[in-house]
């Protein structure tokens, strides 16, 4: 084992991240850029089974899904599928294409400004990874902005949606409670350097920060943020993601038209998005289920592992009579581990 600060980097742990094969697929042309958007995702579990989508949140690679989380979820039956959203990780960068500025974005707008793509044009994305897959119908998931990402997937593309989960997220509707003056103070922190001791130190204060209050496994989480590192150091896209959050309109007019069978999670000790979000998110939805997970911060820790893939499950398999899985999936060629610009 090596060890960076006072951390111990585990090989063995390491040794599983990087066994993931990665696969990149040109999945379309976005009007809105006229940028060709190239995705990086990753798989887990048989192809023959239901397909569930897991949507990560701002600036955040598709591996901040834990392998044990998408592992047990496909154990429970289910073709995993996670991915590097537009802008982050491996998937197509838009610097082209410019970035809101922070005035910009405290002001959303109102004196100048504007961002380059909206919450839509992410979501879309993910759908034509769908097509891309061959799958008709997913169980979507995602987290924080990839809350709202499943939101507007369910809103926009309901058609292609069995069932919808959405984890720590919001409705960006007018009563939307933001984090406190100390947390927004907490969150203009940058990393001292882009070293890995340094990076390493900062991804766990924020896990700290924003994790809620049980311990976990620093080790581990030192590991896996040296893996993220050296898989991509590019944060330029979290302004754009920040901008496409701000701009996008508010979902609770959608939300309550949705059929589909919907979850909703959040943790009693969220400070990064307050968990009144996802009493209101619960609200917003007819017919929704809503689980409110104790000692929970914005991070989901080991311990929670299973009971949110039971939950995740449950609500599947009441959509399941919506999902064709005889149709083919995964027979477009894909390119292993090739990185993307």
């Amino acid at each position: 084992m090596s060890t960076v600060a006072k951390w111990t980097l585990d090989p063995a742990y390491m040794a599983r991240l990087k066994a993931t094969a990665e696969h990149t697929a040109v999945v379309r042309k976005c009007p809105k850029t006229d940028t060709e958007i190239v995705i990086s995702y990753q798989t887990f579990g048989s192809s023959e089974n239901p397909c569930v989508l897991l949507v990560m949140g701002l600036n955040g690679q598709a591996p901040l899904w834990d392998i044990e989380f998408c592992e047990a979820v496909a154990d429970k039956g289910y073709y995993v599928v996670r991915y590097d959203n537009r802008d982050v990780g491996l998937s197509t960068k838009l610097d082209k294409c410019g970035s809101p500025g922070l005035f910009t974005l405290l002001t959303k707008g109102c004196c100048c400004g504007t961002t380059p793509y909206l919450l839509i044009d992410i979501a879309a994305d993910g759908i034509a990874l769908l097509d891309h897959l061959h799958i008709d119908k997913a169980h979507i998931v995602g987290v924080s902005m990839g809350g709202m990402l499943v939101q507007t997937m369910a809103i926009e593309f309901p058609h292609r949606v069995a069932s919808m989960t959405s984890i720590a997220s919001t409705t960006g509707g007018p009563k939307q409670v933001d984090p406190n003056l100390s947390m927004k103070l907490f969150l203009a922190k940058k990393p001292k350097s882009n070293s890995d001791e340094h990076l390493s130190e900062f991804r766990i204060d924020f896990v700290k920060r924003t994790g809620g209050p049980r311990p976990f496994d620093e080790n581990k989480c030192f590991t896996r943020g040296i893996y993220l590192s050296h898989r991509s150091r590019y944060v330029d896209g979290a302004f754009r993601h920040a901008g496409a959050i701000v701009f996008s309109p508010s979902r609770v007019e959608g939300l309550g038209k949705l059929k589909m069978p919907v979850l909703v999670i959040h943790g009693d000790k969220d400070e990064l998005v307050p968990t009144a979000n996802g009493y209101q998110t619960h609200e917003a939805i007819p017919g929704s289920r809503l689980v409110i997970i104790p000692n929970m911060g914005h991070i989901l820790f080991d311990e929670d592992i299973e009971t949110i893939a039971s939950e995740i499950d449950a609500v599947a398999k009441r959509g399941s009579a919506n999902v064709d899985t005889t149709k083919p999936v995964n027979q477009l060629p894909v390119t292993p581990n090739e990185p993307v610009a």
